[in-house]
């Protein structure tokens, strides 16, 4: 029981070392050792990808969630029009998330599995705008684990 109290009172702690803030229209990143935030939009933390996951950054950015499955998710930019994966997503990892996190992307794959063939929607986005606040890291494809790609641990969602 001590060992957990303990544990809870170093989370509070890194939490509040780290910090996240949010700005609308903009995701605020902290880097570990860094006290000031710095504004962050989709473009650049898709440029960045590679250089925040490396720094563990810390982050909140709002786009538009599409998952093919649970395997298969990705964050689009909140001006994507068109389905398809491409280069300009940030890939989500959403395993250890939170149990209603994960229960909200599975919702939302569900509504937009329920509209796929409506021909009013065919060239749409399937997703849902969401803010998602998360830790950028590395993760890797399960059949070759050589194959290493920056992606974003989901630990909170919000609806937009």
């Amino acid at each position: 029981m001590i060992g957990k109290a303990i544990a809870a009172i170093c989370v509070v702690a890194v939490v509040a070392w780290i910090g996240v803030e949010v700005i609308s229209g903009t995701a605020n990143v902290v880097i570990r050792g860094d006290p000031t935030p710095r504004a962050l939009d989709f473009k650049e933390a898709v440029l960045d990808a590679q250089s925040l996951a490396n720094r563990q950054a810390r982050l909140s950015l709002a786009g538009i969630y599409e998952g093919l499955s649970a395997e298969m998710e990705m964050l689009y930019p909140p001006s994507h029009t068109t389905l398809g994966f491409g280069d300009d997503t940030i890939r989500l990892l959403t395993e250890a998330s939170p149990r209603e996190v994960r229960e909200y992307f599975y919702n939302c794959r569900q509504r937009a599995a329920a509209t796929a063939f409506d021909p009013n929607n065919l060239n749409k986005p399937k997703g849902c705008r969401v803010r998602i606040f998360g830790t950028m890291t590395t993760c890797y494809l399960k059949i070759n684990k050589a194959a290493q790609f920056p992606c974003l641990t989901v630990d909170r969602v919000e609806s937009l």
